[in-house]
């Protein structure tokens, strides 16, 4: 990874940890009231999603305005691989934050909570969308993460065959984490949306 990206990432994450209760509220609320207007979303009825941290704009509002029979989670399968599954859990745990607080969650190598679930991983094919999230984004679909790559190694088939376009994946963030263009290696997957608290941005 280039030193900008990895300058750009440390000025990313703590500008959205410096943020305050009241403004990420608002933020993800707005963020929802613009999800509704893209329809590839609002149709997907099987989706996965994060559960924020660090100042990640957070999922859950856009979620509750969902119709979903399916709901997944990202659970980290093989940390030295930097390999993640994605299972079904409880449609709450995506969409009200209090539900994290139950005891089948525990916190993962990155201080991330994940569900304690013995389940089938499901085909990320399976999936109608999935909301992803992001240190930083430009308008070419670039997606800068936290480094460990597990997003472009579940989607990496898309590289290698444009054809095989499901799920949509969707880029959540606060407007200012976008930057003019990010340094990408050949492995990076893009994103097909991003969706900031102002708008709707198609690459």
């Amino acid at each position: 990874m280039s030193n900008s990206n990895w300058a750009i990432r440390k000025q990313m994450v703590a500008a959205r940890s410096a943020l305050s209760r009241q403004q990420s509220h608002d933020a993800a609320v707005n963020l929802a009231r613009i999800a509704r207007h893209y329809p590839p979303l609002m149709r997907s009825t099987s989706i996965a999603s994060y559960i924020p941290v660090r100042g990640e704009i957070s999922p859950h509002a856009v979620i509750r305005t969902m119709n979903i029979n399916r709901a997944c989670i990202p659970v980290i399968c093989d940390l030295k691989a930097g390999q993640m599954k994605f299972c079904s859990t409880d449609h709450a745990l995506l969409a009200y934050p209090q539900a994290l607080y139950k005891p089948d969650i525990r916190r993962n190598e990155y201080g991330i909570p994940e569900p304690i679930l013995d389940t089938i991983p499901l085909q990320t094919r399976a999936l109608d969308a999935v909301l992803v999230p992001l240190a930083a984004f430009d308008r070419f679909g670039s997606r800068l993460g936290l480094g460990a790559g597990f997003y472009d190694r579940a989607f990496e088939y898309r590289l290698w065959n444009r054809h095989l376009m499901r799920p949509i994946l969707i880029g959540l963030a606060h407007e200012f984490q976008e930057v003019d263009q990010l340094d990408s290696a050949p492995w990076d997957v893009p994103l097909d949306v991003i969706i900031t608290p102002k708008e709707i941005i198609r690459p």
